[in-house]
């Protein structure tokens, strides 16, 4: 997995989404086609196994390729949806880099430190706190200090 932050000339860093596009562009090709192909094989079984007396209504058929369409539509609007959310996750743990935050940590003890970086991993946004001592996800961060007007 290539490194999500990088130090630019200025030294401050930039977050790169690779990994999350990565996984969106795996996910997305491989479940269309299945689909398609279940379908079609489907159809394909419905007609050689039709009774020649009382075939397959058109109707039928055509409502069928319809919720088809439908599902793959609805399946794309929710990688979509995937998508945005973690790209506005990494933007929130982007925003908090250089900020005071507390948070509580698996073992249930509350810690504070000042945001270093973010990262991607596994599907979710992770802050790095004091140089990586400690990663943590959005989710254990329980208070956010206000940076100083020095700060920007």
């Amino acid at each position: 997995m290539p490194d999500p932050i990088t130090a630019v000339t200025g030294g401050a860093p930039t977050i790169s989404l690779d990994a999350a596009r990565q996984a969106r562009q795996a996910d997305t090709g491989p479940a269309q086609e299945m689909n398609q192909q279940v379908f079609l094989k489907l159809l394909v079984t419905q007609l050689q196994n039709q009774d020649p007396s009382s075939p397959m209504d058109t109707n039928q058929m055509v409502s069928q390729a319809a919720q088809l369409s439908m599902t793959e539509t609805l399946n794309g609007i929710s990688q979509t949806l995937q998508t945005q959310a973690a790209a506005g996750s990494m933007s929130t743990a982007a925003s908090l880099i250089g900020h005071q935050v507390d948070w509580l940590g698996t073992d249930a003890v509350a810690a504070s430190g000042t945001v270093t970086g973010a990262v991607f991993q596994d599907g979710q946004a992770l802050v790095e706190i004091d140089g990586g001592a400690h990663t943590v996800t959005l989710g254990q961060v329980t208070a956010l200090a206000a940076r100083t007007a020095g700060d920007d």
